[in-house]
């Protein structure tokens, strides 16, 4: 599995490596006058997602373009003219599915024939000819080399279902040669979305293992790899859009967790992004982004983890509520439901999803970081009103920006570069249970969540493999430790390999609602729950009670140890520490380490604190990540020199210490790195280095304003800038921060 984490070429912005790492805002409609463009530009951003959001352009009763169409376009290509010169890219969003009139026209059917009227029939024929025509002529009119993806659709699948059209029917007839089951057609729910649980099923095996092709989770494989219609909506959007563009660009679906844990579902799209939310435990999104991984192995897509710089109110400042000490926000933003993200959740939460072997980081909700009222004129209502963004602590900006220029910008082609090490620990998604288990999480809470949060404050580093990827390629062979979490029901091909693995001596980890078939060697560790469930994912204002989190923290701890100490019995950890409140992974090439330890000490702290919701306030902390391995010397990539350690007994011993929620990338070596060299020969750059197995971040510098970044790989680096240097040109090895030598230059 190390192999499939290698990079997703041709992905970076224009003007730099095509391995940047993407740093992109989901900014909105509202491009305006380019004063938030000239804000992000600082905080480090250099992609837009849904910058434009094009709808309310075309007339579906027409089935053409409305009066303002042309208007807009040249705004949104004017606009893209002028970001380009920073060396921004756009990634946008087709937004008829969420036209109104348009699902009013084309709505799904529920199981009586009844209109949805609220939600699209991405299945119909029709709905996908109109679309088609709309995205092939947005397409001709807004080509431009900036715009490098498109989403055909945004947040459908939320309450996506089967349209039970005579058409959908007939396709799911010839599909499987069955009409719907009749379980499915019992259901109270007039849409069936949410399946029958197995305990009403006549009938159901004892054991609660299935055939692979069991009538009712047939059914809803398909309705969500083809019956609910957004992947084939998807596709031929996409295509249509090349086409009026008269070139390729990637087809981007987010998000890319909202279904059941299935492969195939995504259709041609080759960006899957999703988003998360950093309370409770930021270090949570290192689990998403193993998440995206599982989806991104079935075509080799690239990944995009989006970390919400917005926060549910209900979540860490209840409305309602007056705490004592009641911060000023609160007061100037009384009834806000979407305030800003806690500055060091946020940073943790990146450096967690940094952690992990991705293509681009993302955030959403730019007037969460930028104060719009400091920018521009604002309604009288500003301060009051309430379903929206509000930027409520600029220092999550502050600490977003330091971030990106200290690490994300100069380090992003490495950080795309590094794989992913071969898996001891997996946690299993099983696509069998969450339909006939009633446990289908939509990416939210539940015991899938609390083992993956495990398992990562336990140091294991785990993947996410689902049923289809166990049942078609079977269990990596590195995998040592099976965790299954609520895994009620499985298919016959996925019992008969997990038992194989058992038998094999891989150590199952499970719950006590385990199918009776399988015996677990050791029980799962639970967390008590701190928080009320909601039901939406809309904030309702209701008020909560909740425990303390510092309840939830200690219980996570306290379980993540247990774990650890199970996995142990199997697992050589590669890393770990002598401070629970420290985290650490590790990714590797060749001879080299990269290790990445993360600071999880919270307080209550100030902003929200107040409230008792979340601890959001990082802390001073320091410790000791131990090394399965020799070294002959250690680098701070961050800080661009060498650090202390001690390496005896084959274990490396380094001493770490943080000021807040922050994190490191450590470059481990048999040696000290020997100096770089490089040459060049009119506008191509060569660096070299006798150094092998070991990939080593560089900053070129004299070829414009802005410093260019790579990666000088398995000893050679080359790139041509197609221009003449502006200045001086320099190499920087950003492992020990010394300059490179220059050898010769014509």
């Amino acid at each position: 599995m190390a192999g499939d984490a290698e990079s997703v070429t041709g992905f970076g912005p224009p003007g730099n490596s095509a391995d940047l790492l993407r740093n992109i805002a989901n900014i909105g409609s509202d491009f305006g006058d380019g004063l938030v463009h000239g804000r992000m530009a600082d905080i480090g951003f250099n992609t837009y997602s849904s910058l434009f959001e094009l709808q309310g352009i075309w007339d579906y009763a027409t089935n053409g373009p409305t009066a303002t169409a042309e208007e807009r376009l040249a705004r949104c290509r004017a606009f893209l003219d002028r970001i380009a010169q920073d060396g921004f890219c756009v990634i946008d969003t087709l937004k008829s599915p969420h036209a109104r009139e348009f699902a009013g026209l084309y709505p799904r059917r529920c199981k009586d024939g009844s209109p949805d009227p609220a939600k699209l029939d991405a299945s119909d024929p029709k709905v996908r000819a109109m679309a088609a025509k709309e995205a092939e002529w947005i397409g001709r009119r807004l080509s431009h080399p900036a715009l490098v993806g498109i989403e055909p659709a945004n947040e459908v699948r939320f309450g996506s279902h089967l349209s039970f059209t005579p058409a959908a029917l007939a396709a799911w007839r010839a599909h499987s040669g069955l009409g719907v089951p009749p379980e499915v057609m019992a259901l109270d729910d007039p849409t069936a979305r949410n399946p029958p649980h197995w305990s009403s099923i006549a009938g159901f095996p004892s054991d609660r293992v299935v055939p692979d092709d069991y009538p009712i989770l047939d059914f809803y494989r398909w309705c969500w790899q083809e019956g609910d219609g957004w992947k084939g909506y998807c596709d031929e959007v996409l295509a249509a859009f090349c086409r009026g563009a008269g070139r390729d660009v990637r087809g981007m679906y987010s998000p890319a967790l909202r279904t059941p844990a299935l492969w195939n579902v995504l259709g041609g799209m080759g960006i899957a992004r999703n988003w998360d939310y950093p309370n409770p435990e930021p270090y949570h999104l290192a689990c998403m982004v193993a998440q995206l991984q599982s989806v991104a192995r079935e075509t080799k897509r690239a990944v995009i983890a989006s970390v919400q710089s917005i926060s549910y109110r209900r979540d860490i400042a209840p409305l309602g509520i007056h705490p004592d000490n009641e911060p000023a926000w609160s007061r100037d933003y009384p009834n806000c439901k979407y305030p800003t993200t806690p500055p060091d959740l946020l940073l943790e939460a990146f450096w967690s999803v940094l952690s992990r072997r991705i293509d681009g980081v993302a955030t959403h909700g730019y007037n969460a970081l930028i104060d719009e009222s400091k920018l521009r004129a604002v309604p009288a209502d500003y301060r009051f009103q309430s379903n929206v963004y509000r930027c409520t602590n600029p220092k999550t900006a502050d600490v977003l920006k330091r971030l990106f220029h200290s690490t994300v910008i100069p380090l992003g082609p490495l950080l795309r570069a590094i794989p992913e090490r071969d898996p001891q620990v997996a946690v299993f998604a099983g696509f069998s249970s969450q339909v006939l288990g009633s446990r289908i999480t939509w990416n939210c809470k539940g015991r899938f969540y609390d083992a993956c949060t495990l398992a990562v404050a336990a140091n294991l580093s785990p993947c996410i493999i689902n049923e289809e990827e166990v049942m078609t390629r079977g269990i990596p062979p590195s995998v040592r430790v099976l965790i299954m979490a609520d895994c009620d029901v499985l298919t016959r091909t996925a019992f008969d390999r997990i038992a194989a693995f058992q038998a094999g001596g891989g150590l199952l980890v499970a719950d006590a609602n385990l199918l009776p078939a399988l015996k677990a060697d050791a029980g799962l560790p639970t967390v008590e729950r701190a928080y009320a469930e909601t039901l939406s994912d809309h904030d309702d204002g209701k008020r909560t009670t909740a425990a303390d989190p510092r309840t939830r923290d200690a219980a996570v701890k306290r379980a993540a140890a247990g774990l650890k100490a199970i996995a142990l019995r199997k697992v050589r950890l590669p890393a770990d520490t002598d401070n629970g409140d420290i985290l650490v992974s590790v990714r590797s090439h060749g001879d080299a380490d990269y290790v990445f330890p993360i600071n999880d000490k919270r307080c209550a702290g100030d902003y929200v604190g107040q409230w008792k919701r979340v601890l959001e306030k990082g802390v001073p902390n320091a410790g000791k990540v131990t090394l399965d391995r020799p070294a002959g010397a250690v680098y701070d990539l961050v800080r661009h020199e060498s650090v202390p350690f001690e390496s005896k007994d084959g274990k490396t011993v380094i001493p770490v210490s943080f000021e807040t929620s922050d994190g490191k990338v450590l470059l481990v070596v048999p040696k000290p790195l020997a100096p770089l060299s490089f040459d060049r020969k009119g506008s191509r750059v060569t660096v070299r280095t006798p150094d092998r197995g070991v990939l080593v971040p560089i900053r070129v510098e004299g070829f414009g304003p802005k410093p260019f970044y790579g990666v000088v790989r398995d000893g050679a680096w080359a790139h041509d800038f197609g221009k003449t240097p502006t200045g001086a040109v320099s190499v920087s090895n950003l492992a020990d921060g010394l300059a490179g030598n220059p050898v010769g230059m014509n």
